[in-house]
């Protein structure tokens, strides 16, 4: 059943890898069914629609930084390391993948004098996928809002 998922990028069965991706910065430990490590928004498509058929939780995972517990799950957990492009700047405004490094993306934006509102302290290994979803934040929030108000604002200062 699990090895009929096909995806250019990889899919992890194995027990030490299974392990791994059981536990994240939190003091959690769920272990998943499989890792699905996506190349591109097909294979996306695909594990999304593999775990409908085979009716299997999913869980969108960044660097796993977060130490709420919402980078594991008993389903496929869903690792973006591979889809850590930027695809496209306008001005203020940047369209990335989910597993860019937030500190790799700010230093980009710095060699045009931007930066990004929000700072959390694991900036230098946590992903702008893992930073929407957990709504980071950081000690500039009170003032510039938390990744949640950055992307509803669409720009970056």
């Amino acid at each position: 059943m699990k090895q009929n998922l096909q995806i250019s990028g990889e899919v992890l069965l194995d027990a030490a890898s299974l392990k791994t991706y059981s536990t994240d910065m939190s003091h959690y430990s769920v272990k998943p069914q499989m890792v699905a490590i996506p190349e591109n928004e097909d294979d996306i498509a695909k594990i999304v629609a593999y775990a409908k058929q085979e009716s299997m939780p999913l869980t969108p995972r960044g660097a796993g930084s977060n130490q709420s517990g919402s980078a594991v799950g008993s389903g496929i957990i869903v690792l973006f390391s591979k889809m850590n492009a930027i695809i496209k700047r306008e001005g203020r405004r940047v369209i990335v993948q989910p597993g860019v490094v937030h500190q790799f993306l700010d230093q980009q934006l710095g060699v045009d004098g931007l930066r990004i509102p929000y700072d959390p302290t694991s900036r230098s290994l946590c992903t702008i996928g893992g930073n929407v979803a957990t709504k980071a934040s950081g000690l500039r929030s009170i003032k510039y809002g938390t990744a949640d108000s950055a992307l509803r604002r669409s720009a970056f200062l």
